[in-house]
């Protein structure tokens, strides 16, 4: 890929990030893990704003521990792709391909099964570029053809 068509998927990233930044919910995902089990925490700001208050998530409440886990994802992707994008506008030669894919290979596993990444990784796009059915074409009798040993 050059660098114009990497600038223009991190701009499609970054607009569409920021799309999705205008119905955040406050506060942040927090994870506590005990044993073999993973425990989600609402982190979020009183009505003041000087200090977070903290509320657990039982299971009933998972879709928001996923809407938080997505929300945090974003965030520091897109601080990731805003450095990316001034790295290809200034010093092409140190960009990074892989920076995007890393966000979501470096969260826990806890945070993991809860967030959609936004960056397939290549280990996932050689998966389903090796699921799609090929089909063989198939040749017109009216084609020209061409013999060969």
């Amino acid at each position: 890929m050059n660098y114009k068509d990497a600038k223009k998927e991190l701009q499609h990233l970054i607009n569409q990030i920021e799309k999705n930044q205008k119905r955040q919910i406050p506060g942040s995902l927090q994870i506590g893990s005990t044993n073999e089990y993973v425990k989600y925490f609402h982190y979020y700001p009183d009505e003041k704003g000087a200090k977070a208050k903290c509320h657990y998530l039982s299971k009933r409440e998972l879709g928001l521990a996923k809407q938080l886990a997505q929300q945090d994802y974003e965030r520091v992707l897109l601080r990731v792709a805003q450095k990316q994008l001034r790295i290809l506008e200034r010093h092409p030669g140190e960009y990074d391909p892989h920076a995007l894919q890393n966000v979501f290979q470096n969260l826990h596993e806890g945070r993991k099964v809860l967030v959609t990444p936004l960056v397939m990784s290549d280990e996932d796009y050689i998966r389903q570029w090796e699921s799609v059915q090929y089909a063989p074409g198939t040749f017109d009798a009216r084609d020209p053809f061409f013999l060969s040993e």
